[in-house]
């Protein structure tokens, strides 16, 4: 899982410009690759697959909100980010369009994919992560594989934690644990969305949502749910869901059962946690939240499903959003802990964790 993290950190570091195509002469003409790009770039034998339509969610207020706080919460990744921004002259809401990641299955379960669409230049992609590598004592490498350039980056010289990267197309770049993975994705071979019932799973998931997942359950969560629900299902086969962000939320979530038997049983446990739930989270004023969730099943499948209005979400957000104010609001700029001895009510400024005040 970590080098999944690798992958994704990495990826999102190198999508970095604005789009054309890099080409060697060579005496001999290399073999001419076929372009691939999207979902048609991940291997059929994937177990997970993550998406994110960027511009669905672009202007989404969620999404802005998250982005803020994560700023607030760290100042100097405001600044990081800018660097990257500038010196890889690229501005991920205007040049980005999708994101897909893949974990692998079978003989490839510890392999991770990451693909991202977009408007690239490979040349200048290349110069921004070797620049970036070479101040922190990595290296940026290049190799010829059926007719395409693979970049190998490595963060050590070791090169224990090295990370494959190449081009489906000009506007396509993907990321990969291992060379012969990345050889996988972009070559002839089978892809996920030519392979049942992987293929079926990320079109029930609405691969047009603002954020979107589908795929096997893993064995050991499975056991553990049967084992909570006390034997009477068998595990699902299969967990799928999306996001939509525009004017509020609108989320899904559903589980493909053994059965249309256990789909309905499931239905029935769902409503018995949930009801349990709204009880303990009208403490924080979040009751009538868990109302607006929908349970049902339809044939083999469960969902469940929530959709919020901005308003409804935004108090949603004020009543479980207990961080203390960030330190750069203070006057001095020391952090709040600091300079307060005097304050008489200091006290009261120092919020806990718990619901707001007022929302008892």
């Amino acid at each position: 899982m970590r080098r999944s993290w690798l992958v994704l950190g990495l990826g999102l570091a190198i999508l970095s410009s604005p789009s054309c195509r890099d080409k060697e002469k060579k005496n001999e003409p290399p073999p001419v690759p076929v372009d691939v790009t999207g979902l048609a770039a991940v291997p059929a034998a994937v177990r997970v697959v993550v998406g994110v339509n960027v511009e669905a969610i672009a202007d989404a207020w969620l999404v802005e909100r998250a982005v803020e706080q994560m700023f607030l919460r760290d100042p100097g990744l405001a600044a990081r980010v800018d660097d990257l921004i500038t010196a890889c002259r690229f501005d991920p809401g205007k040049d980005l369009r999708t994101l897909a990641l893949a974990l692998g299955a079978g003989a490839n379960q510890d392999q991770a994919l990451m693909v991202a669409t977009g408007n690239f230049s490979e040349p200048e992609v290349a110069a921004c992560v070797r620049t970036s590598l070479t101040e922190d004592g990595g290296t940026l490498s290049e190799s010829e594989v059926d007719g395409r350039r693979f970049y190998q980056a490595s963060a050590r010289s070791d090169r224990a934690d090295s990370v494959w990267f190449t081009f489906g197309d000009p506007k396509t770049l993907v990321v990969a644990t291992s060379s012969a993975w990345l050889a996988e994705a972009v070559g002839k071979g089978d892809k996920v969305l030519s392979r049942q019932p992987m293929a079926g799973w990320i079109e029930r998931a609405d691969p047009n949502a603002g954020i979107w997942a589908a795929g096997a359950l893993d064995e050991k969560i499975g056991r553990e749910l049967v084992a909570l629900v006390g034997g009477l299902v068998s595990p699902p086969r299969a967990l799928l869901g999306h996001i939509h962000l525009k004017e509020g939320l609108a989320a899904s979530l559903s589980a493909i059962a053994a059965s249309a038997e256990d789909a309905q049983a499931l239905v029935a446990l769902t409503n018995m946690q949930l009801r349990v739930g709204a009880l303990a989270l009208q403490r924080y004023g979040l009751g009538p939240v868990v109302s607006k969730l929908t349970v049902a099943a339809e044939g083999d499948t469960l969902h469940l499903r929530l959709a919020l209005t901005e308003e409804e979400l935004k108090d949603v957000l004020s009543r479980i959003d207990t961080t203390p104010a960030p330190a750069q609001d203070t006057p001095s700029g020391k952090p709040a802990s600091e300079g307060r001895e005097a304050e008489p009510d200091a006290k009261s400024d120092t919020r806990s964790p718990g619901p707001a005040a007022g929302n008892d």
